[in-house]
């Protein structure tokens, strides 16, 4: 099951980000499971949500690094 990376941006003054990991069968499965988890405070002041595959580091490539 890949893992999705859930990053949301909300605060009523200075912006803060919480960011998640969920493991999902899907994007819309991802998308469902943070609506779900959101707290109260997220949804009122929040103005980004963004859901994006989580990347492994070991299976990243680096710059400068060989092949």
């Amino acid at each position: 099951m890949p893992t999705f990376q859930i990053t949301i941006r909300f605060g009523a003054g200075p912006k803060r980000y919480h960011t998640r990991s969920i493991k999902a069968a899907d994007l819309r499965e991802a998308a469902r499971r943070a609506l779900q988890e959101m707290s109260d405070e997220m949804a009122d002041e929040g103005d980004l949500m963004e859901i994006r595959p989580a990347v492994d580091p070991d299976d990243r490539s680096y710059v400068g690094e060989e092949n």
